[in-house]
């Protein structure tokens, strides 16, 4: 159903999926994080394996458009740190 232009101008704006990122990132510029802990802190960590896998699932694609586009920005740096046995990349606030 419509709402009128009134309702629509009290209402707020919804937070963006780079806009998070990049929120959590300035407000942790100490650490690097990889996409899946990216996902972690935004959504919260599910409790169940199946869960992981499809909040993983969903988010990945957006998330990493999202460092991307700050990458662009020259906002974050994105470095692939071996680490126990496997190489992941990580990204870290530049400012």
């Amino acid at each position: 159903m419509p709402i009128s232009k009134d309702e629509f101008e009290k209402g707020r704006t919804s937070r963006t999926i780079t806009s998070m990122v990049e929120e959590l990132l300035q407000n942790n510029p100490d650490k690097a994080f990889t996409v899946g802990e990216i996902i972690d802190e935004i959504y919260g960590k599910p409790a169940s394996t199946p869960m992981i896998m499809l909040q993983y699932a969903i988010n990945f694609l957006p998330i990493n458009a999202g460092l991307d586009a700050l990458i662009n920005e020259g906002k974050v740096t994105r470095k692939s740190i071996q680490k126990e046995g496997k190489v992941e990349d990580y990204y870290i606030w530049r400012f």
